[in-house]
């Protein structure tokens, strides 16, 4: 009889201990929504875009513009998600807050046999009207340990600058003379609006290390698959041109280091690097109702950029 009754605790311990393992498993095989967390903070932006104009057939360079952003305020936020341990899922995004210290200079090399630039124009009255980037990004963690992890990355972005262009002064060629003609434009004058969109998905590899309340990752990111676009009015002229950067990469790398308060509130700053190399393409000109398309290599277009961020982050 008491073997029996042995027999019969053992086989509910057994039934127990099973049951708990696989409940455990199910656990850890199940999506797990919760523990997401929420970033807002701020930033600045520093960096250049460049336009330029080409000969297609000579492959000759004839105009350059400068488009620069100087200390414009962004503001930051991202939603990150870690449904699986070994899988984390992020929705982040920046926009520009005011215009900064943006300036625009254009170079023009149209004297024949001439290696230095012709004209010039300078507009220190040029505002960043608009600066955003959109990134959704998926992190597959293959390596993981208590106190540092490392995977890869697949994500897509979506990044837009838009600038306009008052005022300025120029220095110019005229048919008599080299650089001969100087003068200012009309203040608040609408000169050019420039444009860049790049659209692009990436792949990369990220990694991250804690100690004690600190916490430091840093990724890099690149990408051949660049859909980059450029548009550029010039108002004086009503001429408008569009443009696309084919063969365009992007390169970008990210440091971060933050401060957990507690388990639920943290403090993190970031630096970002991002490159857009040039892509070349065909140009599309409308003047006065007349459309013209010039293919080859006529137009190009870049963007490089660097952004510092502080940003508080809250772990439900």
């Amino acid at each position: 009889m008491r073997a029996t009754n042995s027999l019969a605790m053992a086989a509910v311990v057994l039934w127990l201990g099973g049951a708990q393992a696989a409940a455990q498993l199910e656990r850890e095989a199940s999506w797990n929504w919760q523990g997401a967390e929420l970033s807002l903070g701020l930033g600045y932006l520093t960096g250049r875009s460049q336009e330029k104009v080409y000969d297609p057939q000579s492959g000759a360079k004839i105009s350059q513009l400068f488009w620069e952003i100087e200390q414009a305020p962004t503001l930051h936020a991202g939603l990150v998600v870690e449904p699986r341990p070994w899988l984390g899922l992020s929705l982040s995004g920046w926009t520009k807050l005011d215009s900064g210290n943006s300036t625009m200079t254009d170079y023009d090399w149209l004297v024949e046999g001439e290696g230095a630039w012709s004209d010039r124009s300078y507009h220190p009255d040029t505002r960043l009207m608009r600066a955003y980037q959109v990134d959704a990004a998926a992190s597959f963690w293959l390596l993981r340990e208590d106190d540092w992890q490392l995977g890869l990355l697949l994500g897509y972005q979506h990044t837009h600058y838009k600038w306009e262009a008052k005022g300025g002064s120029y220095t110019y060629s005229s048919d008599f003379g080299f650089r001969d003609l100087q003068g200012n434009f009309p203040d608040g004058e609408l000169g050019i609006t420039y444009e860049q969109t790049y659209k692009a998905p990436y792949l990369g590899v990220v990694g991250r290390y804690r100690w004690g309340d600190w916490q430091i990752d840093a990724s890099l990111r690149g990408s051949r698959w660049v859909d980059a676009e450029d548009y550029d009015i010039h108002h004086q002229r009503d001429t408008t041109f569009t443009g696309t950067g084919e063969g365009s990469h992007l390169r970008a790398a990210s440091l971060g280091l933050a401060y957990s308060f507690s388990e639920r509130l943290s403090l993190r700053g970031q630096v970002d690097y991002q490159e857009f190399s040039e892509g070349k393409g065909k140009v599309r000109i409308d003047e006065g109702g007349v459309r013209e398309i010039v293919e080859g290599d006529a137009g190009g277009m870049s963007n490089r950029t660097t952004q510092g961020s502080l940003a508080l982050r809250y772990r439900f």
